[in-house]
């Protein structure tokens, strides 16, 4: 996108819209509902969510994401950022919020933008493309009780097919804990090198491996992102953690985490396996549809993979406001050819 074109008006943007791909069987998330937390069934695992934190995915200096709404489609967005001069991007992803299946047939077309409550039609400038730009921290739990639940090697082969799923060029760095927190690996593009550190991570037999540290070594992984020295502008950043208990070391609190991970901007996905999970505050990390959980090691292959892949079907959206000072709101809208699946967010922004 050349800065050439941001004088041009009346004409629809619409460059290598992209229809989002498979997403698993749609049986790995759900939405909140009234009943709490679901069982486990013999086929695999049940999930639940909670409400999550408002506008901390996506966020940077002069704009905010201030709302997220769906009928019929659950929106995802990250990565928000300005590029060029009045270029506002972000990453949005969108899913059947009762399969959990990428909606397919989305392209340009299904976008509307309006900015402080007028549709602007014709006089829009906008591109959608498939350059997704992800940051990942993969965030694990390796105490001694994986050892007894028989789960460390389903772990390991549910994390090493994430990675299988991811898009191409996605940076993804390694964090395991029990007792305490260590980085395995900073970010890195090489997924086979990391594959390999999955490979190799067992839990510590002695007191080391005893305890569950999680909020503290979720709020570390949020430190990674600003710490990281090759850091895109307007990466989307997002964070797989994965437990099997509460935490009892009590480093730090799970408002802690959360406070850390949304001034990182990090979108966060949680899975628990077994009984002994704190429901409530990972259902308030991860956000709705993003907290899955199971009490079966062999199901949490199919729920990695479904994370990977509702990644991997997110959309990179460039938009030209047409403003060049103030504050404003931009509404944008989604929509299914047929009309019957409709979400959208608004974007606060403020052009000196």
């Amino acid at each position: 996108m050349k800065s050439s074109r941001l004088g041009r008006s009346r004409h629809v943007w619409m460059f290598t819209a992209l229809a989002l791909g498979a997403c698993g069987d749609g049986r790995h998330f759900a939405r909140d509902d009234e009943t709490g937390p679901s069982e486990v069934t013999e086929n695999g695992p049940a999930h639940s969510a909670t409400g999550g934190p408002s506008g901390t995915a996506a966020s940077a200096a002069g704009l905010e994401l201030v709302d997220v709404w769906g009928e019929g489609l659950e929106l995802e967005v990250t990565g928000l950022r300005w590029g060029e001069t009045g270029e506002i991007e972000f990453l949005v992803g969108a899913a059947d919020p009762e399969s959990r299946r990428p909606v397919e047939g989305l392209d340009g077309r299904a976008f509307a933008f309006a900015e402080d409550g007028r549709d602007l039609g014709t006089e829009v400038l906008f591109d959608v493309s498939k350059e997704q730009n992800l940051r990942v921290a993969l965030v694990l739990d390796l105490s001694r009780s994986m050892v007894a639940a028989d789960a460390v090697e389903p772990l390991q082969a549910a994390a090493r097919g994430l990675l299988d799923a991811l898009p191409n060029g996605t940076r993804v760095g390694l964090v395991q804990f029990a007792s305490e927190y260590d980085l395995v690996r900073d970010f890195t593009s090489d997924l086979s090198l990391l594959a390999t550190d999955i490979e190799a991570l067992a839990p510590a037999m002695d007191r080391t491996g005893q305890f569950t540290n999680l909020w503290g070594a979720l709020g570390y992984a949020g430190s990674l992102f600003e710490e990281a020295s090759d850091a895109a502008d307007g990466e989307g950043r997002v964070v797989v953690a994965f437990t099997d208990g509460r935490d009892n070391v009590a480093e730090s609190d799970a408002a802690d985490a959360r406070a850390r991970l949304a001034e990182a901007g990090a979108l966060v996905y949680a899975v628990g396996l077994g009984t002994e999970l704190d429901r409530a505050e990972l259902g308030e990390l991860a956000g709705p549809s993003r907290f899955a959980e199971t009490t079966e090691p062999r199901a949490l292959g199919p729920i990695f993979d479904d994370i990977g892949r509702r990644l991997g079907q997110m959309m990179r959206v460039r938009y030209v406001t047409p403003k060049v000072r103030g504050a404003h709101t931009l509404d944008v809208t989604l929509a299914t050819a047929d009309g019957r699946r409709r979400g959208g967010f608004k974007v606060a922004f403020d052009l000196d």
